[in-house]
């Protein structure tokens, strides 16, 4: 095979692992949208525990760090930048 192609083949296997990766958290995201509003509120977050679970706020734990505007709302854009952050 030649490196063109090898190269090729990797960058089309990132994109499309990007695209699943933001397609879970866009499922996930509209599970915890109880009203689909396109807004997550602390309590919508805290009713679904076992969503939860599966997401970094279980781990941070923290709606005001990922409320990146302080409207006390949670946007899908936010709720995506939060799950992309690993520590």
């Amino acid at each position: 095979m030649n490196k063109p192609i090898i190269i090729l083949i990797a960058i089309l296997s990132g994109s499309a692992f990007a695209q699943t990766e933001n397609e879970w958290f866009i499922s996930q995201f509209n599970l915890l949208d109880k009203d689909s509003d396109g807004y997550l509120t602390l309590a919508e977050i805290q009713a679904k525990p076992d969503v939860i679970r599966q997401t970094n706020f279980f781990y941070q734990g923290s709606f005001e760090f990922a409320d990146i505007n302080k409207d006390n709302l949670i946007s899908q854009a936010e709720y995506i930048a939060n799950e992309q952050d690993t520590y």
